[in-house]
C-alpha cells in the first residue's frame, strides 16, 4: 500500500469518527502503519488538531469538520508545498 493511500484512509477514519474515540489497533490495522509510527504522527503532527489521548491506545478524533483531504495530506508531507 503507498504512503498516500494510507494517509488516505487514516483522513476518512477520522472523518468519519468526528468526535468520537479510536482505538490505536483500528488505526494499525486499517493503514498497515507501525504503532511507533501512528505515535510519531500523533507527536509531530496530529496532537491537538487532529486527535487527543484519551488514555493509552485511544484517542478522541477533534479534527475539524471543514478539514478536507488537501489539507490533512498537507501534515504529511515533508515537501514544501511550493515545490510539490
Amino acid at each position: 500500500m503507498t504512503d498516500i493511500v494510507k494517509v488516505k484512509k487514516a483522513f476518512n477514519l477520522f472523518y468519519s469518527n468526528l468526535g468520537k474515540e479510536l482505538q490505536l489497533a483500528t488505526l494499525e490495522s486499517l493503514t498497515g502503519w507501525k504503532k511507533s509510527t501512528i505515535n510519531t504522527y500523533f507527536n509531530k503532527k496530529w496532537r491537538g488538531q487532529i486527535l487527543t489521548r484519551v488514555r493509552p491506545g485511544v484517542f478522541k478524533v477533534v479534527m475539524d469538520a471543514k478539514m478536507n483531504f488537501d489539507n490533512f495530506f498537507d501534515l504529511h508531507t515533508q515537501v514544501d508545498k511550493g515545490v510539490r
